[in-house]
């Protein structure tokens, strides 16, 4: 591990229900560290949406996966996971900032 590197991890909640930490978590909290580059292992909830708000915000070179039949299908998850989040807004906009390769 290089010592400039801060690795978090998610836990789900204890027997009692208490103590999770969800990846949405984790982001809204590394934010706070003012990382260079953010790296999330994979979306598949809301936490897309504070994935694509970091990268919008002058976080270059952050990286995270997502799993769908092909890159365009990907699109419509993200806008389901987005959806997941809560927010309500169109992802759309997402797609002239993050085109498809």
């Amino acid at each position: 591990m290089q010592p400039h590197v801060v690795t978090l991890e998610a836990r789900p909640a204890n027997l009692e229900g208490r103590g999770a930490i969800t990846i949405r978590d984790l982001v809204r909290n590394c934010l706070r560290m003012r990382p260079d580059r953010i790296v999330v292992g994979e979306c598949r909830g809301g936490e897309a949406l504070d994935m694509l708000q970091a990268m919008n915000t002058g976080h270059d070179g952050s990286l995270t996966t997502g799993h769908a039949n092909s890159p365009r299908d990907m699109l419509s998850r993200l806008e389901v996971m987005v959806l997941m989040a809560g927010w309500t807004s169109q992802v759309r906009q997402f797609e002239s900032k993050y085109p498809l390769l």
